[in-house]
């Protein structure tokens, strides 16, 4: 995994070289947690009963929802921006035509956004706990757990993504529609209970409902990891079964590029 290591490396000397930016950008991240917090204590009164069995403090409930959200964020759109920014820059063809496997490729090419995510969430929960959010930090490796199990599921939508940018330079609405459809039917920032009828069934199905229902009663109402088996056991099978299915979209794509000479032409 060397070479992996070595192109992680080289996306966190390019993101270094502007480090005002990331300064900025972290300073940002922070600060949005303090119109969390009021709105968290403003609105406790309403959605104190609504989130029962999910954390009783709704501020800390937004910010198990920011982390999460950070995370998807960055699973479903770290690899096809990399593709894109390397169709654009011509420099695809040549990592692709490297001894290099196509896995070794994929982590390098993704790892440092990752990794900068969980740098965002962590710090997002750092803030938080300065601010008296209510967090049960010895379920810390629990959620960590949880959380690898969310990323490696939407790391598949991501793969599917970069498989369409590479047969057809472009993957259509899949990244908007899967982090955002996630996002209003996972709960990040309400529970899934307040979903009209009409279309609450559809959060069965998202990943980010099972990763923040785990997450929040673990971080927030302290309980053990028992209380989020069926939820862990379910975020497991979609990760294994986005993952094959990402897999296989992003191999077909790869070999039709490969087969009509345009995986170096942007």
């Amino acid at each position: 995994m060397s070479a992996a290591l070595a192109l992680v490396r080289a996306s966190w000397g390019t993101a270094k070289s502007y480090r005002m930016g990331m300064l900025i950008s972290l300073a940002m991240l922070a600060f949005q947690v303090v119109p969390t917090y009021y709105i968290g204590h403003t609105l406790q009164g309403f959605m104190g009963p609504k989130i029962a069995g999910q954390g009783a403090d709704y501020f800390t409930f937004l910010v198990v929802g920011t982390m999460t959200y950070l995370l998807v964020a960055a699973a479903v759109d770290a690899l096809p921006r990399s593709i894109e920014k390397g169709l654009a820059a011509g420099t695809v063809e040549t990592l692709f035509a490297t001894p290099a496997s196509a896995l070794t490729l994929v982590v390098g090419m993704s790892g440092y956004e990752l990794l900068w995510a969980g740098a965002k969430a962590l710090l997002v929960l750092l803030v938080a706990a300065a601010a008296r959010a209510q967090i049960a930090w010895t379920a810390l490796p629990a959620v960590a757990g949880i959380f690898a199990l969310l990323v490696a599921g939407y790391f598949g939508v991501g793969l599917a993504a970069a498989g369409l940018i590479f047969a057809f330079r472009r993957a259509g609405p899949l990244q908007s529609v899967a982090i955002v459809g996630s996002a209003l039917l996972g709960g990040v920032s309400y529970p899934t209970s307040l979903i009209p009828a009409a279309v609450r069934g559809f959060s069965g199905w998202v990943p980010m409902t099972y990763a923040l229902h785990a997450a929040r009663r673990l971080l927030i109402d302290g309980m053990g990891v028992r209380a989020v088996a069926g939820d862990a056991a379910a975020l497991a099978a979609f990760a294994v079964g986005l993952l094959a299915l990402g897999a296989v979209l992003f191999v077909a794509g790869l070999r039709y590029a490969r087969r009509t000479g345009t995986l170096g032409q942007y």
